[in-house]
Formats: C-alpha cells, structure tokens, sequence
C-alpha cells in the first residue's frame, strides 16, 4: 500500500487509502517483516493525512487483569492519537474474537482499486459463530489475499459503510455536544431498560430466564465500562471509571463469551454451572443494583459536566480534534464516493 500511496501523492492524484481493522486484544509490538505494525500504518498516513483513513476497533483495557491490561494500555493510548478508535461503537461490544484487516486503495484519477483482506478467528461459541438476540457475531471466515480490481462492489459494502459510521461516530464523540449527550442518554436508558426488565422477570419466571437476565446484567456492566473508556473528558472518565470498577469489577469478556447462550439452552446451561433458582436470584438483584449504579455514575457525573467536557480533555484527545477538523469532513467524503462507487458498479464520469 505504501508504494501505491507513494505514486498517487507525487501524481498530485485524487486518491485515498483505508484501513479498518479490529481485534480483541492489540499488541503494541506486533510485527510483520521484522516491522512494527502500528508504526508501519501511521508512517504511511503521515505522508497526506487528507488521502488516509484508519479505523479500529478493539476492547477497553478495564476488561483485562495484569500484564494484559497493561499491554492493552499502551496500543490504545497510540490508537487514540492515530486512528479513528472505538472501544464501544454506536451500537454495542465487540466482545467476541473477531480478528480482520481490510484495506482499500482507489484512485479517481487512474480509475483503479486495490483490495486486501485477512480474516482470522477460531471461538466456538454462540457470540462468535452468529447472531443472538441482537448480539454482534463473528466475522467467520479464514482467508487473506490482495488483488488487483478495477473497482470496488456489494461485498465491500458492509465494511465500507460500517468503517464510515464508526469513524464519524468517533469524531462526533469529541466535536459534537449534543450528539454526546444524546449518545449517553441512550446508553442510560438502555441500562435503566435492561434493570426493569430484570426487575419484572423477578416477579416469577423459570430458572432459564434468570439466568438470560443475569447475563443481559453482566453484558450491561461490560458495555459501560467500554463506553466510560470511551467517552471524552479522559480527566474525568479515568476517575470515574476507578471509583466504579473499585465498587464493581468488570466482567470477564471470556466468561459472558462463554456464558451467552439461546433461549432454549439456558436452563441447561445455568444447571451445569450449578445455578439453582434462589442462586440465580440473589445475582440478578446484585447485578441490577449494579447496572443502577453505573446507570447514576453517567447521569448524575458525567452528563451534567459534558457542556464543559472541553475542560476534562487530556492531551492525546486534544491531537485527535485538531486532526479531524482538518481531515474528517474530506475523510467523510472520500468514504462516501467510495460506498457510491460500491453501490453503481461504475466509476464516475471525468470531468471535462
């Protein structure tokens, strides 16, 4: 990609190069050739950040013990700097282990795209293998090539546009009020939701379905650590993000994996882990008081102060704004012909 980047910047071509990838965990160390990945990227970007889009998602360090949050750690705190990063998305967890890179390189001007992919995963579970009530699934597949194409088609379509969302997502995060309130109104309401309907399950249900809301519990906790990590105002979402976890510790993003199961299987799986009914209970009202806690945590602390957000920014959140209000709106643009482009099958007309 390099190379071609190389070609089309020295033309003075209408180009753009993207990258979206994700994966459970990130090294900071991870090398290809003897190269460290996430210095070979933003290398590349550095030559026109206009012409180039990188986008990632990845899990919020909170969710790992030890080593492995510090690891995690330190690849996020690059990745903020340097990409378009998610830790939670508009929509929910990437709990699962989903592993991809795709990139993209289409000239307008030479009327020619380059396309490489690699997918990789390997859990055997109910998240990784496919979509349960409302739950992300894997992208399950085993395959890496890069090839020449004269353009791009419907199979890039859902990446593309989901790589479009998230990267306008992240920059509304940080420029736009009123979208990060109501980005945090809506993940309150799904929390006070999901503790209602806990609340009436526990009025009288069968072991099966103590056991889904225990687990809708856990996955409520696990998002809003993510989306704390998220959130702008790295001053004042690190500490509340201590006082909470402090109080309530993260759930193990390995554990719900393994926990989430269908409706049908539920029952079976809650006996096998040795959940009779009054045990099941008595977790559902701990997991409850906590979903309400962390429900108050952004209602009461941190949505009154996101008008003055701009005053809790660290440094790296500070580099990201300035990077978007000189290339976002020409990164949006450059997507968006790219899903055209996708959409008609046909490259637009040149200009006369």
């Amino acid at each position: 990609m390099r190379q071609r980047f190389e070609i089309c910047q020295r033309g003075n071509h209408d180009f753009v190069s993207v990258i979206y990838m994700s994966s459970l965990i990130i090294s900071r160390w991870v090398s290809y050739s003897a190269n460290k990945l996430l210095d070979l990227i933003p290398n590349i970007g550095s030559l026109s950040p206009s012409n180039f889009v990188w986008v990632v998602r990845t899990t919020s360090p909170k969710h790992f013990p030890g080593a492995m949050q510090t690891l995690q750690s330190r690849a996020v705190n690059y990745l903020r700097a340097s990409s378009y990063l998610l830790l939670h998305g508009p929509t929910s967890t990437f709990l699962n282990h989903a592993k991809f890179v795709l990139s993209y390189h289409v000239c307008f001007s030479e009327r020619v795209a380059y396309h490489g992919k690699y997918f990789g995963s390997a859990d055997m579970t109910t998240a990784g293998l496919g979509y349960q009530r409302g739950r992300p699934g894997n992208y399950e597949e085993f395959q890496s090539s890069y090839r020449h194409r004269r353009s791009v088609g419907g199979s890039d379509l859902a990446y593309l546009t989901e790589a479009k969302d998230l990267a306008r997502h992240a920059a509304d995060l940080q420029s736009s009020p009123g979208y990060l309130r109501a980005y945090v109104r809506e993940h309150i309401e799904f929390l006070d939701r999901t503790a209602r309907q806990a609340e009436f399950t526990l009025q009288g249900t069968t072991r099966g379905e103590l056991f889904l809301r225990y687990v809708d519990l856990q996955m409520a906790q696990s998002r809003t650590v993510s989306v704390l990590d998220e959130l702008p105002g790295r001053n004042l979402t690190k500490n509340l993000l201590a006082e909470s976890l402090l109080k309530h510790p993260a759930p193990n993003p390995f554990e719900l994996e393994m926990l989430d199961c269908n409706d049908e299987s539920s029952a079976e799986v809650a006996s096998l882990l040795g959940f009779d009914e009054a045990v099941l209970r008595n977790m559902v009202v701990q997991n409850i008081a906590v979903v309400n806690d962390l429900s108050h945590v952004l209602r009461e602390e941190y949505l009154p102060r996101s008008g003055q957000i701009a005053e809790f920014r660290d440094e790296i959140e500070g580099r990201f704004i300035d990077r978007t209000k000189k290339f976002g709106d020409i990164h949006q643009d450059y997507l968006s012909r790219i899903i055209e482009l996708a959409k008609s099958h046909h490259w637009p007309e040149k200009a006369e």
